[in-house]
């Protein structure tokens, strides 16, 4: 599926809990990753970056949910 698709951009909808719920599995996804020492850092970085955009989607849910564009 092209990465294009609108199933893979439910915050651009508004669609928080099903943008969270897909940044969980891509987390579960990377935790369960048997990384090299190298690679490990990089894993790192991404899970770190999901848990800000988590974050960051929580505590701005009705800004984000609203549909607001622009």
């Amino acid at each position: 599926m092209p990465i294009s698709s609108r199933r893979w951009w439910p915050w651009a909808q508004g669609d928080i809990a099903t943008t969270n719920a897909q940044l969980a599995q891509l987390d579960a996804a990377l935790a369960g990753y048997a990384a090299t020492e190298p690679e490990m850092q990089t894993v790192l970085r991404a899970r770190g970056t999901i848990l800000v955009v988590s974050e960051t989607l929580a505590v701005h849910a009705v800004y984000f949910g609203s549909g607001t564009q622009g």
